[in-house]
């Protein structure tokens, strides 16, 4: 084997261990199902129902959909353009009345 140049070996030996490690680095980031991991059950599989459409937004909630600020959503209720209802010891929105505030019928 000839001599080699400097730096050269350094570049083999990162590749050996790239291509050791690159199966398992590609598994853990091709997984989807990391995020849902719980120690206590293991992986819970995605599952098959549809979404239901939200009845009911909590203000937090409301706020976040709609881009709008804590104190803008009660100034709208207060002001009668959003209708918010409490249950039990929450404030919840329904999703109607906040569709239409967003499209500008309320």
């Amino acid at each position: 084997m000839g001599a080699m140049a400097p730096g050269q070996s350094e570049n083999r030996n990162a590749d050996s261990i790239r291509q050791f490690f690159a199966p398992a680095i590609r598994s853990i980031f091709d997984c989807r199902c990391l995020a849902s991991f719980n120690p206590q059950r293991g992986v819970s599989m995605p599952s098959e129902k549809p979404e239901l459409p939200k009845l009911a937004y909590s203000i937090r909630e409301a706020c976040h959909v709609s881009s709008l600020g804590r104190t803008t959503i009660y100034n709208h209720i207060a002001a009668g353009r959003l209708r918010a209802k409490r249950i039990g010891g929450r404030v919840v929105i329904p999703a109607d009345s906040l569709h239409a505030l967003i499209d500008g019928q309320a």
